[in-house]
């Protein structure tokens, strides 16, 4: 997120050296509620990893709860951070910061958070702005919050959630404590299941176990699922049969949003010409042009060579009427 007067970069060297003349939203709210911004923190560059060792600006962030051999810091022993938003989510875990913010567009505040043992919180679409949030999948990207409890990122997300007049994707609606508001939850339903014969029912997907699971992760689910037993859930299995489908799905969006939203950093500006001197120049030195049409000419009834080469290039190829249609073109 931005912060006025600060280097903003998102991991990346093209934005090296951007100052942000504006407050991001998210940012905005902590200073006005009396927090302090203590600093900025490493990613994968323009969020696009999982690991926060993708950035072009810094070496890969460590996990802190790495154990260091005697003999030194072995990188072959570092264990990841996470991403993309790995190092909020170390800054917080190692108690530099109270709290930290992150983007979320396919789990890079929750999954950087799991692996800190923290807490990571993805709000839903438009509780948080997302003014000030350098673009990656706008439709996706959501600001999320990282903490070391349920309670803190129920305050944080307090002070920071409502609507804002620069993100039209913001929700209207009442404030409220969170904290509170999940008390009366969990109590209705405790008064609920409480005086009915009907237990609540837990689902643990089938879809999710998978060869790759740890032990160590796939005990812990089962613990957990056995204590929320003991408390008088009934655990059942559940199929969520469109699981296989969420990652492809969410490559196509995500990559065909980022393509756009970051095509803004590449310098080129689609249908105008930048190099309008080169052009001009060209005009003024050669009054015409002449060069034949196409390179071969190629029967009636020819099978089209696509992929076919010849000395290296297409037998299809160069068609020279293609860059021509430019030469028409008004460059101003």
């Amino acid at each position: 997120a931005t912060n006025r007067g600060e280097k903003t970069t998102a991991g990346s060297k093209i934005l090296e050296n951007f100052e942000s003349p504006y407050n991001a939203t998210v940012v905005e709210r902590i200073i006005q509620n009396g927090g302090i911004v203590v600093g900025k923190t490493s990613l994968d560059e323009f969020g696009m990893g999982s690991t926060t060792s993708h950035c072009g600006l810094m070496e890969p962030t460590v996990n802190p709860w790495t154990e260091l051999q005697p003999q030194g810091r072995e990188t072959d022993n570092f264990l990841s951070s996470g991403g993309s938003s790995g190092g909020s989510a170390v800054a917080v875990a190692s108690y530099c910061s109270y709290g930290a913010l992150g983007s979320d567009t396919g789990g890079s505040v929750r999954q950087p958070a799991a692996w800190n043992g923290i807490v990571g919180l993805k709000p839903s679409y438009g509780t948080l702005s997302r003014f000030g949030l350098i673009a990656y999948g706008s439709s996706l990207d959501c600001p999320g919050i990282f903490t070391r409890n349920i309670a803190d990122a129920s305050l944080l997300l307090d002070h920071l959630s409502g609507p804002d007049l620069n993100d039209n994707c913001t929700l209207h609606r009442p404030k409220q404590n969170t904290f509170d508001h999940i008390g009366r939850i969990v109590k209705e339903n405790q008064t609920k299941f409480s005086t009915s014969s009907r237990k609540l029912r837990i689902g643990l997907p089938k879809e999710y176990w998978v060869n790759e699971m740890s032990s160590e992760i796939s005990d812990c689910w089962r613990n957990v699922a056995s204590i929320m037993s003991d408390a008088g859930a009934e655990i059942v299995e559940c199929s969520l049969p469109h699981t296989q489908f969420a990652l492809p799905v969410y490559l196509i969006i995500a990559n065909a949003e980022a393509s756009s939203n970051l095509a803004r950093y590449d310098g080129v500006r689609y249908g105008r010409f930048n190099s309008r001197g080169n052009i001009t120049h060209f005009r003024q030195d050669i009054e015409l042009k002449m060069l034949p049409i196409s390179t071969n000419l190629f029967k009636i009834l020819a099978r089209r060579p696509w992929g076919k080469k010849y000395r290296g290039e297409s037998l299809w190829e160069p068609l020279y009427v293609v860059p021509m249609n430019l030469s028409f073109c008004d460059p101003n």
